[in-house]
């Protein structure tokens, strides 16, 4: 993986980042550890939801139910 992972503070994801080669947002949960990748975003979606006050509350509202496609890495 080319790209980047931040770690965030939320109840319910420990990281958040972006796959360069697969262009796609990665979210590794707390919960169980495993990580999601999510294609339909740019980099930019990825630095917001990193950046964002509640990355579980903008994952939820903006990202889960818009992903065009969803696999665990």
């Amino acid at each position: 993986m080319a790209g980047w992972m931040k770690p965030v503070l939320s109840s319910m994801i420990e990281e958040v980042g972006w796959d360069d080669e697969t262009q796609e947002v990665l979210v590794k949960f707390l919960k169980g550890g495993k990580t999601g990748a999510y294609t339909g975003f740019d980099e930019g979606t990825a630095l917001a939801l990193s950046t964002a006050l509640s990355a579980g509350g903008m994952f939820l509202d903006e990202i889960k139910p818009f992903a065009a496609g969803f696999r665990y890495v």
